[in-house]
């Protein structure tokens, strides 16, 4: 009795069950390839490559997310065989994983070539993200936790100086998320953004792309003591070949940078008030910092546009050609998605991804960032 009770429930709700995850996967695969299309125009309009890829992702994602979403029991049965391939095509890029831990290849001195990995879906990787990122708010939450500088070195490796340094900002304690990522390599830190704020649409979203080279010290304080930020590094120990491509990348960017003149509004004040968050990044940064501060008026990053043109953008093109692993194919470019895959390569053994420090203050900063990138860097040589 009690078994024919239970079938006739599950009978009752099987459809329901089978229908819903359909009609949820075609929402996501929507509002996905909407944001697709949106960076299938910006590419267009401003002439990127990328714009017939984007079109076409954002085409077959609404198609198969209204599919999925105005019948579904039509097409459960090609929706579970697509997952089966794509479960297959993700089994591959883990064993890409290890196969790159036992042959070494990562830590060759002359390795240029980076490996692409298949993302999770967007859905499931933002909230593994939200996961890692509340992680670190809970544990800088507890009362007995230690608001200092941590330094962690990967046990295994076989290098101990780092050259350049891959930074994420936790920018925001409510929202969960990190908001920015630059490179810095010696005493200077490298970053793309929206630094004229006159030009911001959209809060920000839209924006003239700019560039910034800031001094490495006084930023970090900025960023700590100024915005509330917590600055999570990632040093890598490059060859000086791989160091060589991202100098050559830089002096080529900056052939399409003009020095940016930002207007100074209050130029008497010289300190500025500890633990005040700035609006206008870019005026800040001139005017406390001593910051060089660049306007892109050709290529591919003229025009800021928040999920694609980005920070993350820039610094992964940086870093192109060291061999260092892509941010995941078919995922948004985020700093979040960087974090993931910079916080997985840590704690893998074999690569050149060595020391991880943790800005949580400022205190012995002045010692503590010379554990970062060390090293003399000029583009302009």
């Amino acid at each position: 009795m009690l078994v024919a009770a239970v079938l006739l429930v599950l009978q009752y709700y099987f459809w329901v069950l089978t229908i819903a995850p359909c009609v949820l996967i075609g929402i996501v695969a929507i509002l996905v390839g909407i944001v697709r299309a949106a960076i299938c125009v910006n590419c267009f309009v401003n002439g990127y490559r990328g714009g017939i890829m984007n079109g076409i992702f954002a085409l077959v994602l609404i198609v198969t997310g209204l599919l999925l979403t105005f019948s579904p029991l039509e097409h459960i049965f090609a929706l579970r065989y697509f997952i089966s391939l794509y479960l297959i095509i993700y089994a591959i890029t883990i064993f890409g994983d290890f196969y790159a831990e036992v042959t070494l290849t990562e830590l060759e001195e002359d390795r240029m070539r980076r490996r692409t990995h298949i993302s999770l879906p967007n859905l499931i990787t933002a909230f593994k993200i939200k996961n890692m990122v509340t992680d670190i708010y809970k544990k800088i939450d507890d009362k007995e936790f230690e608001k200092k500088i941590y330094v962690e070195d990967k046990e295994t490796s076989n290098f101990d100086t780092v050259n350049l340094e891959i930074n994420l900002h936790l920018t925001d304690p409510k929202g969960n998320q990190f908001g920015h990522m630059d490179i810095a390599i010696g005493d200077t830190v490298y970053s793309y953004g929206t630094y004229d704020k006159s030009k911001n649409k959209l809060g920000g979203f839209i924006s003239q792309g700019t560039y910034a080279e800031i001094p490495k010290l006084p930023y970090y304080k900025y960023c700590v003591e100024n915005c509330g930020d917590n600055v999570i590094s990632y040093g890598a120990c490059f060859s000086e070949k791989q160091l060589y491509s991202v100098k050559k990348k830089l002096k080529m960017f900056k052939q399409y940078c003009v020095p940016l003149e930002l207007k100074i509004r209050h130029p008497e004040v010289t300190v500025p008030k500890p633990g005040r968050r700035y609006g206008d990044t870019g005026e800040f940064l001139v005017q406390f910092l001593n910051a060089k501060i660049y306007m892109v008026v050709d290529g591919s990053f003229k025009s800021y546009f928040g999920v694609n043109t980005n920070c993350v953008m820039f610094a992964d093109w940086l870093l192109s050609d060291t061999g260092i692993d892509a941010v995941s194919m078919g995922g948004l470019r985020t700093p979040g998605a960087f974090y993931y895959m910079l916080e997985n390569m840590f704690y893998r053994p074999n690569n050149r991804i060595i020391r991880k420090i943790s800005y949580f203050s400022t205190d012995g900063i002045e010692e503590k960032i010379k554990l970062g990138s060390n090293v003399e860097f000029d583009i302009t040589k």
